[in-house]
């Protein structure tokens, strides 16, 4: 390589990367989940929580997320779950439609694509938990033919990933205000056997939000 391209690169990352020293962001943000497959519009559904992240570079941060979500299901949904309810336990849901309520807990690693900008757009990968009460009602007698197998928990702790794309706006040294768009995945109850949850379907959800961190280099 020719010695003036090494310079001239080295120049380069020289003016386009700050000065970094870690950076500890933490706020709170309210999203809205987007109608889907699996999401209904029947009702408005809604998240709210905290993030909390270091940035060790310009470039990466790791952190955590704690945040709660309402989940209003499709009816394309209730009746895929209900056609899984009836395999299991001879029984019915009582309406087309329900509602997920969930405690997310997840670890995530952020990379920053434009970092010491204005405007930072980012993307992050989030692995964790997500503790669910799907807040069932059947028809018929509870418990009915409940020897043949073990009923599923209306609660019980998933495991789940997401991976979202946001930009975060600096508006002072120590506040961004952001947008963000977030694609969650949530497993099979870690904890129940697999006989009991096979053909169980699965369930992701799209959310919109904003969110507002305070930190300071």
């Amino acid at each position: 390589m020719p010695r003036w391209i090494l310079l001239a690169t080295i120049a380069f990352l020289a003016l386009a990367v700050p000065a970094w020293a870690s950076e500890t962001r933490v706020g709170l943000h309210l999203d809205l989940p987007v109608p889907g497959r699996e999401i209904g519009d029947h009702e408005l559904g809604i998240g709210a929580g905290v993030t909390f992240t270091t940035m060790t570079s310009a470039y990466l941060g790791v952190g955590f997320d704690v945040n709660y979500h309402y989940w209003p299901t499709s009816t394309a949904y209730a009746e895929e779950f209900d056609r899984y309810w009836r395999s299991r336990q001879f029984q019915t849901l009582a309406s087309s439609e329900f509602a997920f309520t969930a405690i997310q807990i997840t670890g995530h690693v952020r990379a920053v694509v434009w970092p010491g900008h204005a405007c930072e757009p980012w993307i992050q990968i989030g692995l964790g938990a997500y503790r669910l009460d799907r807040h069932l009602e059947l028809q018929g007698t509870e418990g009915t033919y409940g020897w043949i197998l073990p009923a599923l928990s209306d609660r019980s702790t998933v495991p789940g990933w997401n991976a979202s794309v946001g930009l975060d706006f600096r508006s002072s040294d120590a506040v961004t205000l952001g947008l963000e768009g977030t694609m969650h995945w949530l497993g099979a109850p870690a904890d129940q056997g697999s006989t009991l949850t096979k053909g169980l379907p699965g369930f992701s959800a799209v959310t919109l939000g904003a969110h507002v961190l305070f930190g300071r280099r």
